[in-house]
């Protein structure tokens, strides 16, 4: 089923497959793909299949995904927790084959608008400071972000999160 658009605030994660260019030099890079695209589909299809679970959406191109909740604005704090767990579950299952990922989160705004599909075109639109920022801290923030870790970017920590070890204590 197609990706729906969406527009608003919510938690964006960029995740990469670590090491990715080694990989093509040994031509394993294609079975990294397989595996990483495999469990993306079948952690978040399962998530989205229960009835009380928050959606979450996922873009996979080349060696990264880009996942983003719905319905955020009412319970940050479970949108986060939830995310949390389906990047551990896609993890875990790639370490189990010796791929190690890196991630990165970020809160804010966020827009996803499927396009016009022709014969050699697939248009998706993504647009956003949430996706921006998650890309830019796993690509370019100091300390440089390494294999195996997930980080939640500073601005995702100030949003609001009640009750969170995020939010910031007075």
């Amino acid at each position: 089923m197609p990706i729906e658009d969406f527009e608003g605030e919510t938690f964006v994660a960029f995740i990469d497959i670590s090491g990715f260019k080694d990989l093509m030099k040994r031509n394993d890079a294609w079975q990294a793909l397989d595996k990483f695209y495999q469990y993306g589909y079948e952690i978040l299809n399962a998530n989205n299949q229960q009835d009380d679970s928050l959606r979450v959406d996922g873009i996979f191109i080349s060696d990264c995904g880009i996942l983003f909740v719905r319905d955020c604005l009412d319970n940050l704090k479970d949108c986060l927790k939830t995310l949390l767990c389906l990047i551990r579950d896609i993890n875990i299952r790639m370490l189990q084959h010796d791929y190690i990922l890196t991630t990165s989160i970020a809160y804010g705004s966020f827009r996803y608008q499927s396009r016009i599909e022709l014969i050699g075109i697939d248009k998706n639109l993504l647009y956003g400071n949430a996706y921006l920022d998650a890309y830019l801290d796993n690509d370019r923030e100091k300390p440089k972000i390494r294999p195996g870790q997930c980080r939640i970017t500073a601005k995702a920590c100030f949003c609001n999160i009640e009750n969170s070890i995020l939010a910031p204590q007075r």
